[in-house]
């Protein structure tokens, strides 16, 4: 009993301590949820599964943003096209786009209308090098081909079980190439 009040009366005054510096010093505890902070969250655009983690900033104000660079790879449009690539961008700053935070999937669902969506880029060509020529050159070779096709129809009467023949059909192409 003795040893259960004198560590009660010690932890008392370890709290009450501490309870003294944090009112000194202006902390609360929601003053950590409102500091800058850096979130790679799941990102899911439009209801479609990205497949992607993207890395988002939360602000002093629990507002979301993130690179221009990194919207435009999620498929979100940045309000200005020349801003510098690693200037952070508030969600909220676009016009039309709204998002969801799930704190607990780590996880952030993004809706933006089609005019907020960036265009997806294919470069089907091949790569060229400073001079503009192709890296890797178009293959020449020379060949030949043969195929063919078989065909035959015949059909069978179930009342007097004779067997008829239709017709039939061959193919036969041959090619060289160079």
């Amino acid at each position: 009993m003795r040893i259960r009040s004198w560590l009660t009366a010690r932890l008392s005054g370890a709290l009450l301590s501490w309870m003294i510096l944090a009112s000194a010093t202006g902390f609360t505890g929601t003053a950590l949820a409102q500091t800058r902070a850096n979130l790679l969250l799941d990102v899911t655009l439009n209801d479609q599964q990205k497949r992607l983690v993207g890395n988002f900033v939360r602000d002093e104000s629990g507002q979301l943003g993130a690179t221009a660079s990194e919207l435009e790879e999620i498929g979100v449009k940045t309000p200005d096209p020349k801003a510098n690539p690693e200037a952070i961008i508030l969600l909220n700053a676009i016009p039309g786009v709204t998002y969801s935070y799930d704190d607990t999937k780590q996880a952030i669902a993004i809706q933006a209308p089609i005019g907020a969506l960036a265009a997806q880029k294919f470069d089907l060509g091949p790569k060229l090098d400073e001079t503009g020529e192709a890296i890797v050159a178009p293959m020449r070779s020379w060949g030949a081909l043969a195929n063919y096709s078989l065909y035959a129809s015949g059909a069978r009467d179930l009342n007097t079980r004779r067997m008829s023949f239709n017709g039939y059909s061959a193919n036969l192409e041959t090619r060289a190439f160079t």
